[in-house]
């Protein structure tokens, strides 16, 4: 978990179909969220030896972000307004925010936000 200084916010519509597939190579179900993508770029508190050069970039595939988006999703618009809203805007000026940091990998090249924490600021 680290406490991020989040920079800036992007929502990406992919127009493909995203397939899961079974370990043989045989279609198993749609991916759930892969209609689009949500991006943070943001630095640590302390920066490391990356946000010293550029600051990170990192999907989000936090569930209830994507959640919200589904919520909406008729509505694009909509859509992109409330989520940017929810996290980006308040996630910056209302909420003290987290990032649980995750990798597919287990060799960790390639990091990933698996989920976002937010709390109230007091």
């Amino acid at each position: 978990m680290i406490k991020p200084e989040i920079i800036d916010f992007a929502i990406e519509e992919r127009k493909h179909d995203s397939i899961q597939l079974t370990l043989n190579g045989t279609p198993f179900k749609k991916q759930p969220f892969a209609d689009i993508g949500l991006y943070y770029k943001w630095k640590c508190p302390t920066p490391c030896k990356v946000c010293q050069k550029h600051p990170h970039s990192m999907e989000c595939f936090d569930w209830g972000a994507n959640i919200l988006w589904k919520r909406y999703e008729k509505n694009p618009e909509e859509a992109k307004d409330k989520v940017t809203e929810m996290c980006y805007w308040n996630m910056k000026e209302k909420f003290d925010s987290w990032f649980v940091l995750g990798t597919h990998s287990r060799y960790l090249t390639k990091w990933m936000i698996v989920g976002i924490l937010w709390m109230k600021k007091n």
